[in-house]
């Protein structure tokens, strides 16, 4: 369920300010945060007037499993921050808050599913056929979350490939 538009920075912290971090949340919870008119769909709408861009069979995720020691909270922050970080970077008083950034226009938004047993984190590209654009936003992702590349694998599923198999991973 959307809670809503983030037309601004302002409007973004507007939310931000009241969200719960997600240690605080209920396990069994999915939470989403996408681009303008972007939506975590595998499958691509059949309705031409949709006014949604309801996935992309060429696009993919970046799925990164979330160790119990890691800090949950920072992660999510820093991959919003990092989401909306091109349209923090123009405002210099908020740059130190914007840190790195997704400079990529295939990133459309990311995903945080919190489990009992796990929480894993996806990043969703809207066309990872490039084999480049991937790697380059894989590296940008374990910057962004300061992932050792000795310690953590970070997983790649194409969307044609999840709809066949009917899961994520």
């Amino acid at each position: 369920k959307a809670i809503g538009k983030i037309p601004s920075i302002e409007h973004f912290f507007n939310y931000y300010v009241f969200m719960k971090k997600p240690s605080d949340m209920p396990r069994d919870i999915d939470l989403f945060f996408f681009r303008n008119q972007e939506v975590p769909m595998w499958e691509v709408s059949k309705h031409a007037n949709f006014k949604l861009n309801l996935g992309s069979q060429d696009g993919g995720i970046w799925i990164i499993k979330i160790a119990k020691e890691d800090d949950l909270d920072k992660m999510w922050e820093s991959m919003l921050f990092a989401l909306i970080g091109k349209s923090l970077a123009k405002l210099s008083d908020l740059l130190l808050l914007a840190g790195e950034h997704f400079e990529e226009p295939n990133v459309i938004g990311a995903g945080l599913s919190i489990r009992k047993r796990e929480c894993m984190m996806q990043v969703w590209l809207k066309d990872g056929r490039n084999d480049r654009v991937r790697a380059n936003v894989s590296n940008k992702i374990r910057h962004i979350l300061n992932l050792n590349p000795d310690e953590v694998t970070l997983y790649y599923k194409e969307h044609v490939k999840a709809i066949k198999d009917g899961s994520t991973m």
